[in-house]
């Protein structure tokens, strides 16, 4: 039986919806999760260049670039979130993924899980 991740867990959110950030970072945080968000790719490598991420979300469009190309490379838990349907967002690499709109509540339960 595996163990329980330790508390909370770093996780990126990386997102060009500020409303959406700001109502992770209110729930997020009570279901064991250290969050810090960024609004773009260039802001999400910055942060992924500081800091290790055992968790990153990222919205499959943003402005500045493909959210599914950014968590590739990773060794994280990838997490795409997509306003297209599934066989539109196909050709990368995650271990979740996720439409929008977002159940907030669903999308921590999940990531736990698989932690």
């Amino acid at each position: 039986m595996k163990s329980p991740p330790a508390l909370p867990v770093p996780l990126l959110y990386v997102d060009d919806d500020e409303d959406f950030l700001l109502l992770l970072e209110t729930v997020l945080p009570n279901h064991g999760f250290l969050v810090t968000t960024v609004t773009s790719c260039a802001a999400a490598r910055e942060a992924l260049g500081g800091q290790q991420f055992p968790v990153v979300v990222a919205d499959a469009a943003l402005p500045d670039g493909n959210g599914i190309s950014l968590l590739a490379p990773l060794g994280s838990l990838r997490v795409v979130v997509s306003g297209a349907p599934a066989d539109s967002a196909s050709g990368g690499r995650w271990d979740l993924r996720f439409e929008k709109p977002v159940d907030v509540d669903d999308l921590a339960q999940s990531i736990l899980a698989r932690l």
